[in-house]
């Protein structure tokens, strides 16, 4: 992963990049909002993470440093956030993965989704057997994956697309769904508190 970079040749470097920074200017004034933007720096710390340990796997989903660029920024902007965090170094590969699985109703996404969901199954199952049990982790994990992939495809709240690159994806993918089941409980034990909460008698005066 660490060669990766010197596999590309200077020149293509420069057009990948080129072409890269053209697509996200295009990307960022097509909708609506207003995104905000990594500074010069900022990108040059992701270039240089991202030609440092995820250019192979970027080759493989066809994702640029400037799409991951994107990515973050429209991150940023769901959060309404008013600066990009860059993301931790060692989790650049996770982002090209990500950035990959946002392709939103295309069959690009089929791949990078797959790929994840593979390695994610796992460890969504062991998640969700903390709060559940085993006999239940898998149905849980399974319904958990459905709904996540049906809200990165079509880009609704609880996706992939709200990943910044700030822990590992693994990680932030099992903290979805302990969250939701943590939800769920919370849910379930306010409806039994209200079935059993006791009844108030109203009397009218003079009765």
């Amino acid at each position: 992963m660490k060669h990766a970079s010197n596999n590309l040749q200077p020149s293509a470097e420069r057009s990948w990049k080129r072409n890269g920074k053209h697509r996200a200017k295009t990307s960022l004034t097509r909708g609506m909002m207003l995104f905000p933007e990594l500074d010069g720096s900022s990108r040059d710390a992701l270039r240089r993470a991202f030609f440092g340990g995820a250019a192979t796997l970027a080759q493989r989903f066809g994702v640029t440093d400037e799409d991951i660029a994107v990515h973050l920024e429209r991150v940023a902007a769901r959060a309404s956030a008013q600066k990009v965090a860059l993301p931790l170094a060692s989790n650049v590969a996770d982002l090209v993965l990500a950035t990959a699985c946002t392709r939103a109703g295309t069959t690009r996404a089929s791949l990078p989704l797959s790929t994840l969901r593979v390695e994610m199954e796992p460890i969504l199952k062991r998640t969700a057997a903390l709060r559940v049990g085993n006999e239940e982790s898998i149905l849980v994990a399974r319904r958990f994956w459905v709904e996540f992939e049906r809200a990165t495809l079509q880009a609704g709240a609880g996706g992939i697309q709200e990943y910044n690159g700030a822990r590992p994806l693994r990680v932030w993918i099992s903290d979805q769904l302990l969250g939701k089941l943590e939800r769920a409980r919370a849910m379930n034990q306010d409806s039994r508190d209200g079935t059993h909460a006791p009844r108030t008698v109203l009397r009218l005066v003079g009765t």
